[in-house]
């Protein structure tokens, strides 16, 4: 599929994925909270294949395998993938995508 969503991976991650043996990102959104205060959408990234590719689509970028839930609301910039780091832990972050048109 083409690049629809101008997909860029930062070089940080590129070396951070290569380093832990993985070549494949899943961007889904996914909902938390309730009640009172509603429900909260929010990007939720996996280093592993999602379990009903009829969900997401496609995308190969160089050597690694991306799959973005289909009708995801995206920024005209498109989606744009990095490393987070913290003291303890280190997680693929996204920016671009739109969160308050999913509904």
């Amino acid at each position: 599929m083409t690049n629809k969503y101008n997909i860029h991976l930062e070089d940080e991650l590129i070396s951070f994925l290569k380093l832990k043996g993985k070549s494949i990102v899943t961007l889904s959104i996914v909902t938390s909270g309730g009640g009172c205060c509603g429900s909260v959408y929010k990007p939720e990234i996996k280093m592993s294949e999602p379990k009903d590719l009829t969900y997401y689509d496609f995308y190969q970028i160089g050597d690694f395998s991306l799959y973005i839930m289909k009708n995801i609301k995206v920024e005209e910039s498109g989606l744009r993938f990095s490393l987070n780091k913290n003291v303890f832990m280190k997680s693929i972050a996204v920016e671009g995508v739109i969160l308050k048109s999913l509904i």
